[in-house]
């Protein structure tokens, strides 16, 4: 019985990572906007921290605004692959923990990339997608 209780009170920890896009603060890299494939990324992330690289902290209404974007959208499992185009490389942090995140994406679709737990959330309604680009460039010009 207590084994049980145990692991229902994890999964109920771990269950915010895995849904909607959560966040207490978000912080993305100025000026990084290199490509390559998920491992490759999740490298440059390392290397980002290691080398104490610039970021800016979104502001507690853009932070929202980010949340609000994303909230009808359901994660799915997100594979390997390889990416290109613009990425911002983005921190966020939720309940004392630290989560690597891409967005990415062009005129037609965004995507947010949790590289932790390897869950993805794709916008594809124009209106969104044009919000997520003004929330992001002016956040990181």
């Amino acid at each position: 019985m207590k084994k049980l209780l145990l692991q229902a009170f994890l999964i109920v920890l771990t269950f915010p990572a895995y849904c909607q896009i959560e966040a207490d603060s978000v912080f993305i890299y100025k000026d990084f906007k290199r490509a390559g494939t998920t491992a490759g990324l999740q490298y440059n992330h390392r290397d980002l921290e290691s080398r104490k690289t610039e970021t800016i902290k979104l502001d507690s209404a853009a932070t929202a605004d980010l949340k609000s974007i994303f909230v009808a959208t359901k994660p799915k499992r997100f594979l390997q692959q390889k990416h290109g185009g613009e990425i911002i490389y983005a921190v966020v942090w939720f309940m004392g923990t630290k989560y690597n995140y891409i967005v990415e994406g062009d005129d037609n679709f965004a995507r947010m990339v949790n590289l932790n737990t390897m869950r993805k959330w794709i916008l594809n309604d124009p209106t969104k997608i044009a919000s997520l680009h003004v929330l992001l460039m002016k956040n990181n010009p």
